[in-house]
């Protein structure tokens, strides 16, 4: 058995090691740790899986993680370095082996039972709009349900559609079903989809606040106002100063892109997700923490839980860990519902976990997709999904949102996770583009140059951090689009250009997606606008991999055409990926020798030097930004009005006839 090898190898090292590596050992590929120390090559599972090609083996590994015989850990000084552990059931696979990798996926669907089977046939006229899969979803009636619903699959349709089964015709009282979300735009579609079946559909925080408040032990929430007095109490009693704090607390780079204004903001977001972090981890706040720096934030933050309960105030996390206590000092004083039906159950933290455990539904169905799980750094655990003790799991694997080349990038992009691949239903083919750029300036302006060239405003661009969407939305403002920043606690969004980081546009979509910063730097993020994600927070979260699903998402917002643009090298996390994709490199390379040759006709007419003309750098400025109008035309780099009016005209006339013979080779490719 391939898989008993890693098990092996990490309980006889005598150091933790992280999964590459571990790879290597078992696979007897010498690497430049092992010639500096021996200990790894006189393992006994050194060369074990020998002849296996390492990314075979590194599949075996990833199930392994994902059914919990192993776990990785990140120290604290490299965040994204993941070392492996072996667990209590890695053991006991190792004593007595019975994990099969071949057939093992995190979640394999189940056959349809007979029972299932009858309800469909009976029920068949009002089940025929849904596939097959949906079908079973919505009647099954096992006790313990995982529906795992792949993007754009029709998740909410499932969920709304079960409840209204349930209590049409499965004869289940309205009273006796819960429907609990994440968020109020969620509570409110499904409340829109099920307005004539009054079931309670609630958040998380909803739920709780009613709880409380029906045994007299709500408290008001706090406002943002209250928040912010309440920090700087908290400093005084601490006898600390802002500044101070606000310098310790941020690097050189943050302090020189940011004001102290802004700075002094997220610092009071960051101590306050502190509260948050060890109320959804349903544990007591410590007294210290890994460093100095993090031991401070704790003492702060320590304070702000001391005055809030002393003026009788609470927030949402506050509000959970009450209705945690309430239920287990009182079993009694929440009702049993007959159904409980869990959303976005990938993103679900210990605290709710447990909260959920505590209800004792008699049958509980949820619904996610571990493929989008992106907020372990802020408390889920992807973990929950993964294992959860089901008796039936579904499978919803066609997606009907994304045409079909964007589908074949997203399940490329997502496969070492083990999961059936993603059935694309749309007929259209798509398009998806990468655009590479030699700075991340080209690649800015590019961005915001093809946006104002769009008709249709219907898009989504999406980047891994705030920073890199403010030098587009200046732009942006310069060339007279108009536009939006959606941020992650906003969770309406307005119509047309939406700028956004990917974490805060989860669950929405648009015809066109640009995905910006696809490079290593981004993906996986090496940068983070909140330190206190890395000083304090929990580094069991495997972040490359909730990285990597973090750019899945992106990419799975697309309709009909994603474009991924990135400057340097494209991030490993798309190799293999886009293997049938033209990068603009090697598209515009026809164009900018085109371009050479007109600035050297041009240079001789005038009897002047070449690069009195244009630059170099400006002609790859054009190749990349590819403007259509005068006006994106001056948006590129080292063109000016003045050159603008000398040679505006000719310079878009080529740069039109090139991108439409391109753009017919391309036809014609993706045609064959």
């Amino acid at each position: 058995m391939e898989h008993l090898a890693f098990l092996r190898a990490v309980k006889e090292l005598p150091f933790q090691v992280g999964k590459s590596t571990l790879v290597d050992i078992v696979c007897g590929a010498v690497n430049k740790k092992m010639v500096s120390n021996d200990t790894y090559m006189e393992l006994e599972s050194f060369g074990a899986l020998e002849g296996v090609a390492p990314r075979q083996a590194r599949a075996i590994l990833d199930k392994l993680v994902m059914n919990g015989y192993l776990v990785t850990h990140a120290p604290p000084d490299k965040p994204y370095f993941s070392l492996v552990h072996i667990t209590a059931r890695g053991h006991a696979e190792l004593k007595n082996p019975s994990f099969d990798t071949q057939s093992a996926h995190t979640f394999s669907a189940d056959g349809v039972d007979e029972q299932s089977k009858q309800l469909i046939q009976a029920f068949s006229e009002w089940l025929a709009p849904y596939n097959p899969e949906q079908q079973h979803a919505i009647v099954c009636p096992a006790k313990n349900v995982l529906c795992v619903a792949g993007a754009g699959s029709g998740k909410t349709t499932v969920l709304t559609k079960r409840a209204e089964f349930l209590v049409r015709f499965a004869g289940v009282s309205p009273k006796d079903i819960l429907a609990i979300t994440f968020t109020r735009k969620a509570r409110k579609e499904m409340q829109e989809r099920l307005a004539d079946i009054p079931i309670t559909i609630t958040t998380f925080n909803g739920f709780c606040e009613r709880l409380l408040r029906a045994h007299g032990q709500n408290k008001p929430l706090v406002t943002y106002t209250q928040k912010i007095r309440i920090f700087h109490e908290a400093l005084k009693r601490e006898g600390l100063e802002l500044r101070a704090l606000v310098y310790e607390y941020f690097s050189e780079r943050q302090r020189r892109e940011a004001g102290q204004e802004e700075l002094a903001r997220r610092l009071v977001k960051d101590v306050y997700s502190i509260l948050d972090h060890y109320a959804n981890e349903d544990q007591p706040l410590p007294a210290q923490g890994r460093v100095v720096l993090a031991t401070t934030l704790l003492r702060v933050a320590g304070q702000i839980k001391t005055i809030m309960e002393e003026r009788g105030v609470s927030d949402y996390s506050g509000q959970l860990t009450q209705a945690l206590q309430l239920l287990r000092e009182r079993p009694g004083v929440a009702r049993q519902y007959a159904h409980i039906l869990v959303d976005e159950y990938q993103d679900i933290n210990r605290a709710q976990h447990e909260l959920l455990k505590l209800l004792h539904p008699v049958h509980t169905f949820v619904v996610g997709d571990p493929r989008q799980s992106i907020f372990g750094w802020r408390g889920s655990h992807v973990e929950f999904i993964q294992q959860f003790p089901a008796d039936v799991t579904v499978q919803l694997k066609k997606n009907y949102r994304s045409h079909k080349r964007i589908v074949a990038v997203m399940n490329k992009a997502i496969a070492r996770m083990g999961l059936p691949d993603l059935e694309g239903m749309r007929k259209e083919q798509g398009a998806v583009q990468v655009l590479s750029y030699d700075s991340e300036d080209q690649e800015v302006q590019s961005v915001a140059a093809i946006v104002s060239s769009m008709t249709d405003s219907d898009v989504f661009v999406l980047a891994r951090t705030n920073n890199q969407l403010k030098e587009v939305s200046l732009l942006l403002k310069q060339l007279g689009v108009a536009h939006s920043i959606k941020h992650e606690d906003a969770e309406e969004v307005k119509k047309g250009v939406v700028l956004a980081t990917v974490h805060a546009i989860k669950g929405l979509e648009a015809k066109t997606v640009i995905v910006m910063g696809c490079t290593s730097r981004y993906f996986p993020s090496k940068v983070s606008d909140h330190p206190v994600v890395d000083l304090i927070k929990d580094s069991s979260v495997d972040k490359e991999e909730e990285e990597r699903r973090l750019l899945y998402v992106a990419l799975s917002r697309a309709q009909e055409t994603l474009l991924i643009t990135h400057f340097g090298s494209l991030t490993y996390f798309l190799d293999g990926c886009l293997t049938e994709q033209k990068t603009s490199t090697q598209r515009n390379d026809a164009l900018y020798e085109q371009l050479r040759a007109w600035r050297s006709e041009k240079a001789r007419e005038k009897s002047l030097p070449a690069y009195t003309i244009l630059s170099d750098k400006a002609l790859r400025s054009l190749t990349q930004v590819l403007p259509k109008t005068r006006g994106e035309l001056l948006a590129v780099h080292g063109i000016g009005a003045s050159k603008a009016e000398q040679y505006g005209e000719e310079l878009l006339r080529l740069i039109h006839q090139q991108s439409s013979q391109e753009d017919s080779a391309t036809q014609l490719r993706l045609v064959h």
